[in-house]
């Protein structure tokens, strides 16, 4: 299990797989737990905060196509 103070400093491999995990929404788009956890590791390393409740729901209401901009 992952040390919650491990996203205080995440490690170069932590942010290379949050940030293909990101950045490659048709590989991940079947795991929102993962999802989250790579956006926390990114606004970690940037010293943000990071609201679950919000992006949980942001995942339940918003469908690829709304995200992408395509109709």
């Amino acid at each position: 299990m992952l040390n919650p103070a491990a996203l205080r400093h995440p490690t170069p491999r932590m942010l290379t797989d949050a940030l293909y995990v990101a950045t490659s929404p048709e590989q991940c788009h079947d795991q929102p737990a993962l999802r989250a956890f790579a956006w926390a590791v990114l606004k970690a390393a940037r010293g943000q905060r990071f609201n679950q409740i919000r992006i949980r729901h942001l995942q339940d209401t918003l469908r690829p196509a709304q995200i992408g901009g395509a109709a």
